[in-house]
């Protein structure tokens, strides 16, 4: 593993270390508007507002990690048959399709922003703006473009499993 796919491995589990927290947020701040709207019968001010932030940009925060790690949709059904030069041109165009399809994501995240920029959107309670959402969104989009981009150029399609260290991985090889 080369110390660019060292440093973008490193990377997306940063990145899904943060996803997770915020998405352990919006479940905090949740359970505390159920709990104020319960209790004190009042709800906590802007509570969907802050929700939409968390969860958009936690969810969309684990796409570095899906492809460093191999772990979107793929299907094998050929693969006995094709034999090993097949095998490997079906992930070689696999790889490069998924390629395009999140550069493709990352672009339309990137227009959606600007879009909503330009209008001034926000929300509805906090009158957040709402184009700094995409935008992180399409950084984290930009992250995964990255990683599928090195996968597609040096060829490599094992990937390190969501439950092993980089160093386990590296000794298991």
């Amino acid at each position: 593993m080369t110390g660019l796919e060292r440093a973008l491995h490193h990377l997306a589990r940063l990145s899904a270390y943060l996803s997770g927290l915020l998405i352990l947020s919006a479940a905090l701040v949740t359970i505390l508007d159920v709990v104020m709207r319960s209790v004190i019968n009042r709800p906590f001010f802007g509570a969907n507002d802050i929700v939409l932030y968390l969860l958009t940009i936690g969810v969309v925060g684990f796409f570095p990690l899906m492809v460093d790690s191999a772990h979107h949709i793929k299907i094998e059904v050929l693969g006995s048959r094709l034999g090993r030069r097949g095998v490997r041109l079906v992930e070689g165009f696999a790889n490069l399709v998924t390629l395009l399809v999140l550069a493709g994501f990352t672009w339309q995240f990137l227009l959606r922003g600007n879009r909503l920029a330009s209008f001034g959107d926000a929300s509805q309670i906090l009158q957040l703006p709402v184009a700094p959402m995409w935008w992180i969104g399409a950084g984290f989009m930009a992250l995964a473009v990255v990683i599928q981009a090195v996968m597609v150029v040096t060829g490599h399609s094992q990937r390190v499993p969501v439950g092993q260290t980089l160093d386990e991985y590296e000794r298991r090889r």
